[in-house]
Parts: structure tokens; C-alpha cells; sequence
């Protein structure tokens, strides 16, 4: 599944000068909002669409020298609320980020933090937070991610029997290689 960021995240593209202004606007507010409360979320969000798709943070990997994180398909209070408790608990010491790790289990609702294939990061999920990197050194390379992965309906995670694959358009497998 190929991400849908902006277009010019891709390297086949070559931006335009309103992408580059667009770009430097969203990269100065993004600082802005870093040197005030450490890391900023980033919507994703499609003409059209009422809600944003996916939510990512940017600012873990530069403050706290920890991943990103990255949730899909849920509620913006929601997502910003868990992204403000990792960073927090991140920054006590108290969490360590670890591939399978258990993020919530309650209610019959599981999530799991899978960490990102690196060539999902490349392929423009983590467009500004890769963004931010290359503008403070000088190379995107590096950046590392972990994916909040959601339980269905039903209780299953996508690598589960039983899993909703209509709920899989919603939630990419960020943790597998893209598909050739």
C-alpha cells in the first residue's frame, strides 16, 4: 500500500515552489511548537475527509532521542492523549519502547506497538518528522518509528486468524516491507 502523504515526500518527485513554501511554513511551526512542548502530532487528513486518517509525532526522535509513533483511524483527543502519555513516560524513564509490546489491554481492546519497517519511514509516512531530521542533520537516515496497532471489532490484531480485513484499509501493516 503506498502511503498517502503529500506527493512531494515521494523521491520520485520533484516539489514545486508552493510545496517548498509549504514545506519551510509547516517545518517553522513544527519548531515553534517543539521548543515549546517537545514534540508536536501531525494530522493527516484528505480533501474531503471529516476526520484525519493517521496521526504521527514529530519531536520524540529530537528531544528525547526515542521513535515516533504513529496511530491510525482513531479520534484526534484520543490520539493526541496517548502520544502525550508515551512522550511523557518516555521522558521519566518509566516506558521503553519495545516491537510487540502490549500499549493497552483493556475491555476486550488490544493494541500493540509494532515498530515501522525502515522503508516505510522512507516511503513518506513520516514525511515532516523525516523533514525535521534532514533540516537538523543534515539526513533523514536514522529516523526510527513504532506503529500503535489497533485490535478489530472483534478483538484480533491484523496478524491474528480471524482478523476484519476490511479494517486493514484503515491500519497499513507499517511493521512489513511495502508490498513490491
Amino acid at each position: 500500500m503506498t502511503p498517502p502523504e503529500l506527493m512531494f515526500f515521494r523521491g520520485d518527485h520533484r516539489p514545486g515552489l508552493r510545496e517548498r513554501l509549504w514545506l519551510r511554513g509547516q517545518l517553522r511551526k513544527i519548531g515553534r511548537h517543539i521548543q515549546a512542548e517537545g514534540w508536536i502530532a501531525v494530522p493527516f487528513q484528505l480533501p474531503g475527509d471529516r476526520a484525519p486518517r493517521f496521526f504521527y509525532t514529530v519531536g520524540f526522535d529530537e528531544t528525547l532521542s526515542q521513535p515516533e509513533l504513529i496511530l491510525f483511524d482513531q479520534p484526534a483527543e484520543l490520539v493526541v492523549g496517548e502520544f502525550q502519555t508515551a512522550f511523557e513516560q518516555l521522558q521519566t524513564g518509566e516506558l521503553a519502547l519495545e516491537d510487540g509490546m502490549t500499549w493497552v489491554e483493556q475491555d476486550g481492546m488490544r493494541c500493540i506497538l509494532r515498530e515501522v519497517h525502515p522503508e516505510q519511514i522512507a516511503g513518506g509516512w513520516f514525511g515532516l518528522a523525516r523533514e525535521r531530521r534532514r533540516a537538523l542533520k543534515g539526513a533523514p537516515d536514522g529516523l526510527r518509528a513504532f506503529q500503535l496497532v489497533s485490535a478489530d471489532k472483534a478483538g484480533f490484531l491484523p496478524w491474528e486468524a480471524g482478523y476484519d480485513e476490511a479494517a486493514r484499509q484503515w491500519q497499513p501493516a507499517l511493521w512489513e516491507p511495502p508490498a513490491a
